[in-house]
């Protein structure tokens, strides 16, 4: 099997590459970024290119299944840019698949594109796709999903997978929970009392490897349950402090305005409202099970960043990742250009935004 991977030099695509190559099915993998990845193999064949230029295709060509991981997380300033690469990226992409005809296409989607709402039940893959118009994230992950729905009907033959994932959270994660865990005080938009889903970073490049490998069309959520900030302010040893939700998005766009925080209101319209998400279908298709819990991958995060202070490694570098909520962190390599985020300092507090 010969497989290309867009972003392959962010979060997802290094974790994701590296149990590919182990694979003996795994003939070869395309990899396309605008930065090279910091993971090197002899099966893995890097193409510096941007997810919209028309050189996708040739790029691409001769690959049997395309995976598409390159989105805009980490949030920048300008929000044209970001639709711009989030969504006529994957236009791009469809089109070149349109073109060399792969006979499998996954896609990096997220429980984001469900949207953030009230809503009565439990959330499964048949539930409707809403997403939230004041989140950037959201908005382009449910729109992805229309393109989709186009695509598959115009290109009936190929197989398409959309993996829709949780929060990531393990020792690789490098996003605002780095910054938070150094805070004393944790604050949260009050109501939501569900806490953030989660799920462990190598059980999501599991799954994606599982449909790599065998044929499951359509849309799966990967999650593993939910950590409550309460929870997380007890393992921390800090307090929280719930606000309103009018309150937390004008501190968010305070902060993310005066560059001390990673985030806007764009993420807090993410944490209004609790979100039940049920990976059943995972379970019962993939034969997916989550090794770790939410809190297992959250601690395991934390002693790694603990090894990293106590062995001197340089933390200023951000990490570029995969899918989920509150990942401030870009998919793919360098499409974006990075945004004034600054940083955190050790007297203010962090919002956290499920």
């Amino acid at each position: 099997m010969k497989v290309g991977i867009t972003g392959i030099a962010g979060y997802l695509g290094t974790l994701l590459s590296r149990q590919l190559v182990r694979e003996r099915t795994i003939e070869s993998v395309t990899g396309i970024d605008l930065r090279e990845p910091s993971f090197r193999h002899e099966k893995i064949r890097f193409v510096k290119c941007d997810i919209r230029d028309h050189a996708l295709a040739p790029a691409l060509a001769g690959c049997d299944t395309i995976v598409h991981l390159t989105f805009v997380v980490q949030e920048i300033r300008d929000k044209k840019l970001i639709y711009d690469i989030s969504l006529n990226g994957t236009k791009n992409l469809l089109g070149a698949c349109g073109a060399i005809m792969p006979r499998k296409l996954v896609v990096a989607s997220s429980v984001a594109a469900y949207g953030c709402v009230q809503r009565s039940g439990a959330i499964t893959e048949d539930t409707e796709l809403r997403g939230n118009k004041g989140s950037y994230y959201a908005d382009t992950k449910r729109r992805v999903e229309g393109m989709l729905d186009d695509f598959e009907k115009s290109n009936p033959g190929i197989i398409v997978t959309r993996m829709r994932p949780s929060i990531f959270c393990g020792r690789n994660i490098n996003n605002f929970f780095k910054d938070t865990v150094r805070l004393p005080v944790i604050t949260y938009v009050r109501g939501n009392t569900y806490g953030l889903p989660l799920v462990y970073e190598g059980d999501v490049a599991g799954a994606f490897c599982t449909v790599i490998l065998e044929d499951h069309p359509g849309a799966f959520n990967i999650h593993a349950g939910s950590l409550t900030v309460q929870r997380m302010s007890k393992i921390l040893g800090k307090r929280t402090i719930g606000l309103p939700y009018r309150l937390a998005r004008t501190i968010a766009d305070l902060g993310f305005g005066l560059g001390i925080m990673r985030f806007s209101s764009h993420w807090v319209e993410l944490a209004r409202y609790p979100m039940d998400i049920r990976a059943e279908k995972a379970e019962r298709e993939l034969h997916w099970r989550p090794t770790k819990t939410p809190e297992q991958a959250f601690v395991e995060m934390l002693d790694s960043l603990k090894g990293r202070r106590e062995g001197g490694t340089h933390e200023g570098r951000r990490a570029a990742p995969v899918s989920g909520f509150c990942r401030q962190v870009h998919e793919g390599g360098d499409d974006v250009p990075p945004g004034r985020t600054g940083s955190l300092s050790a007297e203010r507090p962090a919002l956290f935004c499920p």
